[in-house]
């Protein structure tokens, strides 16, 4: 599990997976924290699966099914901000 403890860890963290595992170059000048992650074509419903199961693993959380269709759930700042609202306890997954 990593360490990350603030939203910009955790930002840092989903970042670096998702360069690494959909090979998102550090050139490319289109990509930042801010970029729509579906709309933009960097990662796909199978990709969705993958990033879900790092969430879940790396930061000891289970991310609720609500936050899927979030508006914030598009972009790594805003995937950072609901993993910590997760690991505050702001959001629960149901059971």
């Amino acid at each position: 599990m990593l360490n990350a403890t603030t939203p910009t860890a955790i930002a840092e963290a989903v970042e670096s997976f998702i360069r690494r595992r959909f090979d998102i170059a550090e050139s490319d000048a289109y990509f930042s924290r801010q970029s729509n992650l579906w709309d933009e074509g960097y990662v796909d419903s199978l990709g969705m699966t993958e990033l879900i199961v790092f969430l879940e693993s790396s930061f000891g959380i289970q991310v609720p099914d609500t936050v899927l269709f979030s508006p914030e759930f598009t972009s790594i700042d805003g995937i950072a901000s609901l993993v910590e609202q997760v690991r505050q306890g702001k959001l629960v997954a149901s059971s």
